[in-house]
């Protein structure tokens, strides 16, 4: 096991360089010198043992976590990680975030879900750090007023993180249940205060639906699509795609509709170009 060959390792090697600097004295200097370095250095001894023996306990502690993932064994690593969240009350940041991806790996959207309700009951903070995470089980579910509320309960927290995000979510579940004026207006909103790229493509998406029945929108659309594409061009794609996903596990999940959204707004680019040059070829 690497994990445990790793343990094993750090303790010859920490133990071996403190005798060898520890007793060195006693080898060049003679037991007298050896006997008043000691005493003058017996609190670094002390916090040296102490870190050694807390080390040591964590590591034997935490034996079974670090084997499973090691082993990738997600169901053993959920069963661990249910028990000290769940029946011990843990709610140490590192855990949950593990649970909530070995849930994902496995396609538990309905463990999420409880890990949810039992954070809002124990630590309503670890929602809103892990907002993206637990929003996924409901842009999957065929529940969009479900998705509405929690959406627009994260939004009214101030601590929530990717707030564009959980905006674009709940403007999307608008969306699903024909509620297009609200959800326009949240898309607007959006628009106008996101720098991220990716979201940004994705709200233009969903916008450019309203195009043909509202010329404000339309024009609104094809102004800021025109200076996304001047500062990022096609080339560019690719580059800003692969930083979102390791940022960002929606971007994984939705990567189908944000495939389809950024071959619409480069293709859009092509035509205003082409429609330019014809333009310009008829004057």
């Amino acid at each position: 096991m690497k994990f445990r060959a790793l343990f094993i390792t750090f303790n010859v090697v920490l133990i071996l360089s403190f005798i060898l600097i520890f007793f060195a004295p006693l080898f060049f200097m003679g037991q007298e010198s050896f006997l008043l370095v000691v005493r003058q250095n017996i609190l670094i001894v002390i916090i040296f043992l102490a870190f050694l023996a807390v080390f040591n306990t964590y590591f034997i502690f935490n034996l079974r976590f670090y084997s499973y993932l090691e082993k990738e064994d997600w169901n053993g690593l959920i069963g661990y990680l249910e028990e000290r969240i769940f029946k011990k009350g843990s709610v140490r940041s590192s855990y949950i975030k593990i649970l909530i991806n070995s849930y994902l790996v496995t396609s538990h959207m309905d463990g999420i879900q409880k890990l949810e309700k039992h954070l809002t009951r124990k630590n309503p903070a670890r929602i809103q750090k892990y907002a993206i995470q637990f929003s996924l089980p409901y842009l999957l579910s065929n529940n969009p007023e479900e998705a509405e509320t929690f959406f627009n309960s994260l939004l009214e927290m101030s601590g929530t993180h990717h707030r564009d995000w959980i905006r674009w979510n709940y403007a999307f579940s608008l969306l699903q249940q024909n509620k297009e004026t609200q959800g326009k207006n949240t898309l607007l909103s959006l628009l106008h205060i996101t720098n991220d790229m990716v979201l940004l493509i994705l709200t233009l998406y969903l916008l450019d639906s309203y195009s043909a029945r509202d010329p404000d929108i339309k024009e609104q659309v094809e102004s800021s699509a025109k200076t996304l594409r001047d500062a990022h061009p096609e080339d560019s794609w690719n580059k800003i795609m692969e930083t979102a996903r390791k940022k960002n596990i929606e971007v994984l999940m939705l990567s189908q509709i944000i495939k389809d959204a950024a071959s619409w707004f480069y293709e859009k680019g092509i035509q205003a170009r082409t429609t330019e040059a014809s333009s310009a070829g008829s004057v």
